[in-house]
């Protein structure tokens, strides 16, 4: 072969391997087209599977934490159930929940101390209320001819009323029930009321508190007359005289007849019925325990502890003191103790407390 074939032999040979490569390079485009759509479905495949089994581990996660929860609160209601189980054999503090009427709270077996919140007629957010008093008092089964007889007299106008409720009675009968505020705690003593439910903001909210036992007949009694000589002689506290014939604790409260007003004097009883300014009872609201039921020993100190000026027994409104003692007898008969023992026993603890304070000897008046 001469060197003019061999050349022309070698040119073709390069236009077939030029032909070659291009036809290689067109199927390598269309193979890697081909795989990687293939590679990026498998990506969104693996993604969506991936997402789906996340998704699937986030529910079982969220299960196992709801199931988890679920078994705490199990845990702490079999407690609170077990918890008033044993709160029911205590006597110490039983209640009953509101009435949906309005009126006092129905008698139940609940262990737990129910009340009915006060409306916007109670609070110290409300200054047009400051002219009224609030009437404090417990209540029971056998008192409600005197109860009734206090809420008739003094009207609801001028005056706002807590009832305590110590015992099973229903008060529904009374038409003046719905504008009561009732508290139902069994088998309790007064100042163990006051310390829990009458606090100083509340007390903010009126001009004078007046506290009173159910066995007081107040048939002698003019309540404004009786602010009124409040406020006249710019007193803290004042108590009604006791009216003669009725059940008294100490001689110099007894009635005392004639023209005058009332007395000065530098003890005021802590019942059957004393009212104090919104101001005077703060400060003793500060000075009662809160272990404190029946009070005793507070009006022997209650003076230079709040540094009262003026304190009084009214003479021209005096009070009957019924003294049926159904509280007292409540109180026993719950709480299976000698009332007046542990009265008394309160009474040295306080003195105690606070021996620094000059004491009123009430037995040298």
């Amino acid at each position: 072969i001469d060197s003019h074939g061999f050349r022309s032999c070698s040119v073709q040979s390069t236009l077939k391997e030029k032909q070659m490569v291009k036809l290689v390079n067109i199927i390598f485009c269309v193979l890697f087209i081909i795989l990687n759509g293939n590679l990026i479905y498998y990506l969104r495949t693996m993604s969506s599977r991936e997402h789906a089994r996340a998704m699937m581990q986030l529910r079982q996660s969220t299960q196992e934490e709801i199931n988890e929860k679920n078994a705490t609160i199990a845990q702490i209601t079999q407690e609170i159930e077990r918890l008033k189980r044993e709160l029911v054999s205590k006597p110490t503090c039983e209640a009953s929940p509101s009435s949906p009427s309005g009126g006092p709270p129905s008698p139940s077996s609940d262990p737990f101390v129910s009340l009915e919140f006060f409306p916007a007629l109670v609070g110290p957010y409300l200054p047009d209320r400051n002219d009224k008093s609030l009437v404090l008092i417990p209540v029971g089964e056998k008192s409600k001819p005197l109860i009734d007889k206090i809420v008739v007299k003094f009207g609801t106008e001028h005056f706002t009323y807590m009832f305590f409720v110590y015992d099973d009675s229903d008060w529904k009968e009374f038409s003046w029930q719905t504008k009561v505020h009732w508290i139902r705690s069994y088998r309790q003593v007064k100042f163990w009321y006051l310390k829990r439910f009458v606090s100083p903001a509340i007390a903010k909210a009126y001009a004078y508190i007046w506290i009173i036992d159910d066995d007081v007949d107040v048939d002698l009694i003019d309540p404004h007359g009786f602010i009124q000589i409040m406020q006249e002689h710019n007193l803290d506290v004042a108590q009604p005289s006791i009216a003669t014939g009725y059940k008294f604790s100490h001689f110099f409260t007894v009635e005392r007849k004639g023209t005058h007003a009332g007395r000065f004097t530098n003890f005021v009883e802590i019942g059957p019925l004393l009212v104090f300014t919104s101001a005077a009872y703060i400060c003793v609201h500060d000075l009662i325990p809160r272990d404190m039921s029946a009070g005793w020993g507070l009006d022997l100190v209650w003076r230079d502890y709040c540094k009262f000026k003026n304190m009084a027994i009214i003479d021209r409104y005096p009070m009957k003191h019924v003294s049926t003692k159904s509280l007292v007898d409540m109180a026993e008969k719950g709480n299976g103790v000698d009332f007046y023992a542990g009265a008394w026993a309160e009474e040295g603890e306080l003195l105690k407390r606070h021996s620094n304070l000059e004491v009123i000897d009430s037995t040298k008046m």
